[in-house]
């Protein structure tokens, strides 16, 4: 190993490191983040006893042992990632080592800047994006810690005392390539290795053993950040070797591409890293290296097979944001049928309700609830926590389904019989109140919505402590439901009050979220200038930290030019949302859903801004990449038919509109039911349109 040359943060990172509990060093890969972590912990903690857990399923043990240890401990969380998400490390956890132990125990942990990005930002591309339950679990870890931010390129002061060190001769090869690239990064042959992968892909070389990498980095963007077997990789890397050519590439035998993705190709590091068990892992320098595209779904699909069910539930909420909703259906299935805790499996069980619901419509996740029910209840009885989840969700559906009422009953049915049965799951029992206060909302019933959202608040804190992010939910919920209970105006004074809470501090969670609701109640108040001022303030602040092209910034853009193009200027909303589409056609991997959200809206303001002609044939353009990408049937190709019929008769043919109305109002009530919100403003504008005609003969 060569001799540690000091980079500029080592001496505060010391410091930290003997008052802070929870210290996590943050840079890009081969930044140097571990190397100098280690350092400084020699340095300071070298009387602490050492713990370092494995992997995910070895976390729980590695606290134990650290809050039971008769020495102070350094739990070391090497890319704390690893650890983080559905059943890993939690705020709780941290709070029960740093506190509850014997001695004072420290947390040293090193992440990516890519994945801390994931955690607390949602990735700019659908290949970055986790789900919301896992990022918050995540988030609310990595806010505990002091965190040091660790460049990849060296200092003029790191490369002086670099110089130092130029009898070396590795240090010395470093050093002449400090301009082009980070010197850990050299010293790590990272960018020579990624050279190395890329062409390898050539026929003849080693396309094969360049599938395997594909495929090991897909498993670490994935979360699955344990070792997998050859054959496990190579079940993933047949997806990547067809789209690259199959056959045609001449691919080497199995053995052979893993004997050369696993030799250190330049005495340092290699492609993938073996365990010496058997297991393989790729290297870090990859999985930020190289532009995201969507994966194959048959790729994702294989590491779904042999992912364990918490993995699982990740790679479920990953395949959604890539559009792959039968592999995600797929994932959450597993861990529905294989997880072990109750609330894992209602995670996951929403999660195959939520695919449903996106691919096939409110009525097939109805039925899927339904069924789901039923099932349960007959195998297992009707209060068993897994038969209460899926009727829980089936009253969920049925306010998807615009029945509130049912949805209502249903859950204050549950309530009761929950009630009186000893030993029920708490999270349960608060769910369906939450449940019962959105169902009496939407029902117009604002005042018992707000009483039952101010005893969740107080119920949650004392659950899951004051700074449980459900506690500020329901919060925010009381301030809205409350003011709806009062009249006009005053759930944005309510929301506005909420601002003064310690709890609502600026820089947390809870505060973007008041923020966000306090500019969507300007929006319903008609206050498009307010509103406006606010999307805007939101974007200029989220583009400082993430970046103009985050997909958090194009959306708040489109909400601000919704709002100027309401307030009296569709010009300016056309033209920030041609910018908005332009930005978004610029990203890797983007999501399709929202571009054909963007995209819709384009086309609206335009036609709202005087070409209405312009309009209509840009909606039946995005009704047929619509139909084509996600189905006839799907809820946002009937949406855009609806858009499209409406700028029909804004350009003259009332005649055609009727007749687009007719066949889209029977397809809504056929997909989305009867009392759907879209198939009721179809039925409405038919109806107009129907009249508008009689008229005129």
């Amino acid at each position: 190993m060569p001799p540690f040359v000091a980079r500029d943060v080592s001496g505060r990172l010391q410091d930290l490191l003997q008052v802070e509990e929870f210290v996590l060093i943050i840079g890009e890969s081969t930044a140097g983040k571990t190397r100098a972590a280690y350092e400084a912990m020699t340095a300071v903690l070298g009387d602490h006893v050492l713990v370092e857990p494995q992997n995910r399923d070895g976390l729980a043990a590695a606290l134990d042992a650290a809050q039971n240890s008769r020495q102070p401990c350094v739990v070391w969380l090497d890319d704390l990632e690893r650890f983080l998400g559905t059943g890993g490390l939690t705020r709780a956890d941290v709070r029960a080592l740093v506190e509850g132990g014997r001695h004072r125990n420290t947390i040293l942990a090193t992440m990516r800047t890519e994945e801390h990005a994931r955690f607390l930002h949602s990735g700019h591309h659908s290949a970055d994006r986790l789900g919301a339950e896992t990022r918050a679990q995540g988030e609310d870890v990595i806010r505990l810690a002091h965190q040091i931010h660790l460049a990849r390129r060296w200092s003029a002061a790191e490369v002086g005392r670099l110089r130092a060190h130029d009898a070396d001769p590795r240090l010395s090869e470093a050093l002449a390539h400090a301009e082009a690239f980070g010197v850990s990064e050299y010293l790590s042959a990272g960018p020579q290795l990624l050279g190395a992968w890329q062409a390898a892909w050539a026929p003849g070389t080693h396309p094969r053993g360049a599938a395997l990498v594909a495929a090991g980095v897909l498993a670490r963007r994935s979360g699955m950040h344990r070792h997998l077997t050859a054959q496990q990789l190579a079940d993933a890397a047949e997806a990547y070797l067809e789209a690259r050519g199959g056959a045609l590439l001449r691919p080497e035998p199995l053995a052979d591409a893993v004997a050369w993705a696993t030799t250190p190709l330049f005495a340092t590091s290699s492609l993938l890293l073996p365990d010496g068990q058997g297991g393989l892992r790729a290297f870090d320098y990859l999985i930020d290296a190289l532009p995201k595209e969507p994966p194959p779904a048959a790729a994702v699909a294989a590491l779904v097979a042999v992912s364990t069910p918490d993995e699982a539930i990740d790679l479920g909420e990953l395949a959604d944001g890539w559009e792959l909703l039968d592999v995600a259906e797929e994932a959450y299935r597993r861990a529905l049928n294989h997880h072990p805790d109750a609330a894992r499996r209602r995670r996951a069980l929403s999660g195959v309700s939520y695919v449903i619901l996106e691919r096939d419509g409110a009525p097939a996740a109805l039925r899927f609830a339904s069924d789901l029910a039923r099932e349960y209840e007959t195998r297992l009885g009707t209060m068993d926590p897994d038969s209460l989840d899926a009727r829980s969700l089936e009253a969920w559906n049925f306010h998807h389904r615009g029945d509130s009422a049912r949805a209502l009953a249903l859950v204050e049915s549950l309530r009761t019989a929950i009630g009186s049965a000893p030993g029920m799951d708490e999270q349960l029992s608060l769910a369906l109140r939450r449940g019962a206060a959105v169902f009496h909302a939407a029902l117009g019933n604002h005042a018992e919505a707000a009483r039952l959202s101010s005893d969740l608040a107080q119920d949650w804190e004392a659950y899951a402590g004051p700074d449980s992010p459900s506690v500020t939910h329901s919060m925010v919920l009381h301030a809205q439901h409350a003011g709806d209970a009062q009249g006009p105006g005053h759930a944005y004074a309510n929301l506005q009050a909420l601002m003064d809470d310690a709890r609502f501090r600026p820089g947390t969670r809870a505060h973007r979220e008041l923020v966000s609701q306090v500019a969507y109640r300007r929006v319903a108040a008609g206050d498009y200038a307010g509103a406006a001022r606010s999307f805007a303030a939101q974007a200029e602040a989220w583009a400082q930290e993430v970046g103009a092209g985050h997909t958090t910034v194009l959306f708040l853009r489109y909400e601000l030019a919704d709002c100027l193009g309401r307030d009296g200027d569709p010009v300016e909303a056309v033209r920030i949302l041609h910018d908005v589409v332009h930005e978004y056609e610029t990203l890797t991997a983007a999501d399709p859903r929202l571009g054909l959200t963007l995209r819709t809206r384009l086309a609206i303001w335009i036609g709202r801004a005087g070409d209405p002609h312009d309009a209509l044939q840009r909606l039946r353009r995005l009704a047929e990449t619509s139909r084509t990408a996600r189905g006839v049937d799907d809820p946002r190709t009937l949406s855009i038919r609806r858009h499209a019929a409406y700028w029909a008769a804004e350009a003259g043919d009332v005649p055609r509109a009727l007749a687009e109305a007719r066949q889209l109002l029977a397809d809504c009530e056929r997909v989305l039911g009867p009392t759907a919100d879209l198939t009721t403003e179809v039925r409405d504008q038919h109806d107009e349109w129907e009249r508008t005609l009689a008229q005129a003969t």
